[in-house]
């Protein structure tokens, strides 16, 4: 299979944001947006592959192949071709059909280059960047909005796809075995859930093992064309063309600064201090109770020599 473009990855937890982006980026006409190539659901060949934890020296043939298809290829499977855009598999018919025409500006089956939302890879991230050569934004959104909104969707909750990983807990994980095994409510389990996926990644990107873009969903609701300049530029897309597509992205609908909030009124005291506390004991302490991160607690995290180098990704190559 011919690799042409260099895929631009989404990752991030569940709910951070990442599909808004993917529709932000959609508007690039160079890209062609695909969604969720490892959902368990509706990808069935995928279901084995779900948070795993791969590293750079890992080879996992079948795994690269389907991936190989959504970065490259042509995806045969309708939910990562258009589901990101409206259609459910309970969508009736007439709806369906509107929305397949609706999304067929966006199909570009002439785009060289791939934008990939992938939730379920921020554990691959490293193996990704060694196999595929992809550039990565790690989206980081703060966990109480995060945990508030999986509750909401009714998602399923466990650490076991984490803990029976002998790999994982032995390079991440071992040290917080106890916490991981006394969970009791299904805010803790959303709680560890964030932190794991949090961790491991920017604990990589620390020690120089992966180069990502880390961004604060909330700086892409405070400041969405200010932030979306900063990402074209560090794809290093000239200037007029940034120019361009930030005046077309004005024009559209921005989140609302209530999402930010939000939070606030759906989770008890009790549990916004649980979940503050997890993300310390990880050491993921830049959120607080306000709806902001406190951006240098990343940057200590990471380390400012190695934050400082996050941000410059691989040039956009066609």
């Amino acid at each position: 299979m011919r690799r042409t473009g260099t895929p631009l990855i989404l990752a991030g937890t569940g709910r951070s944001g990442t599909s808004w982006l993917l529709d932000v980026f959609s508007l690039l006409w160079q890209y062609r947006p695909i969604f969720e190539p490892l959902h368990t659901q509706q990808v069935p060949e995928a279901r084995e592959f779900v948070r795993l934890y791969l590293t750079e020296e890992d080879i996992h043939l079948s795994l690269k192949k389907l991936l190989e298809k959504a970065f490259w290829g042509k995806p045969e499977n309708a939910w990562i071709r258009w589901m990101h855009m409206g259609i459910t598999m309970n969508t009736p018919l007439p709806r369906k059909t509107l929305q397949y025409v609706y999304n067929l500006p966006k199909y570009r089956f002439w785009a060289k280059k791939r934008v990939v939302k992938l939730i379920n890879g921020n554990l691959l991230l490293e193996w990704l960047q060694k196999n595929f050569d992809v550039n990565i934004i790690f989206v980081i959104r703060h966990p109480c909005a995060v945990v508030a909104s999986q509750k909401k969707m009714g998602w399923a909750a466990g650490l076991e796809c984490f803990t029976r990983q002998e790999k994982l807990v032995n390079d991440y994980l071992e040290p917080f075995l106890p916490l991981l095994n006394s969970v009791k409510s299904l805010t803790e389990n959303f709680m560890l859930r964030w932190c794991i996926e949090n961790y491991v990644p920017l604990s990589q990107a620390r020690k120089g093992r992966i180069k990502i873009l880390p961004l604060f969903y909330e700086d892409m609701v405070m400041n969405p064309v200010e932030k979306l300049r900063e990402i074209l530029g560090n794809l290093q897309y000239p200037a007029p063309e940034i120019e361009r597509f930030c005046n077309k992205f004005s024009k559209r609908q921005k989140p609302r600064r209530e999402s930010l909030t939000k939070w606030q009124k759906n989770l008890s005291e009790k549990e916004i201090s649980t979940i503050l506390d997890y993300a310390k004991k990880f050491g993921l302490s830049f959120y607080g109770e306000g709806e902001l991160p406190d951006k240098t607690k990343l940057e200590d995290f990471i380390g400012r020599d190695a934050s400082a180098s996050l941000q410059l990704l691989s040039p956009d190559k066609a």
